[in-house]
């Protein structure tokens, strides 16, 4: 993990998230030794911990949902 200023930056490999989609200025990441996916928002400014992807940081948004194993597949199902 590296700092700039009050950041706190670490690259995609270290932060135990796996990429899942990238959507716009948006990317789910889902937990690599878990279920839950959350949305994170491309902001290299941001002043708290940030996820670098390709060279750009990202900011935790919200949890997004679960990813499930069904059917000998993964499905992802939103929260209600």
């Amino acid at each position: 993990m590296k700092t700039i200023g009050s950041q706190k930056r670490e690259l995609l490999a270290e932060s135990g998230y796996v990429l899942i989609e990238k959507k716009g200025r948006a990317v789910l990441l889902r937990e690599s030794d878990g279920d839950k996916v959350e949305e994170w928002h491309r902001n290299d400014h941001h002043a708290g911990y940030t996820i670098e992807i390709d060279g750009v940081g990202y900011e935790f948004v919200r949890t997004a949902g679960i990813f499930h194993y069904q059917m000998g597949s993964f499905a992802f199902i939103e929260p209600v």
